[in-house]
């Protein structure tokens, strides 16, 4: 039987390699918990425009992480460093689950 579940996940810098991640069993759950992880991630690095401040795009983590991430790449190249942060995966996967082979 094939299942859908979400997934949040930090990755490492140099590798893309996804670290510690969330399952979800429904988007809804997952886009509330990626949700709060990008306004953690906000208030740490809110980046700011011409008028003083950026705000959350409310409702809409993946827009939040999409500009999180354009800011963070701006700052490594105008410090001349590469990813000192690392990056995080909100993916949804199709994933087969059968009998365990191992209880026969």
């Amino acid at each position: 039987m094939k299942v859908r579940v979400w997934t949040i996940a930090t990755c490492l810098p140099d590798e893309g390699k996804a670290l510690m991640p969330q399952v979800f069993a429904s988007e809804a759950a997952a886009l509330r918990e990626f949700d709060k992880i990008m306004r953690d991630e906000w208030e740490t690095i809110a980046p700011e425009n011409d008028r003083g401040g950026c705000r959350y795009p409310k409702g809409d983590p993946v827009s939040a992480h999409a500009i999180l991430d354009n800011y963070r790449r701006a700052i490594e190249e105008r410090d001349g460093i590469s990813e000192i942060w690392g990056r995080y995966a909100f993916d949804c996967q199709d994933i087969e689950i059968g009998d365990d082979p191992t209880a026969r």
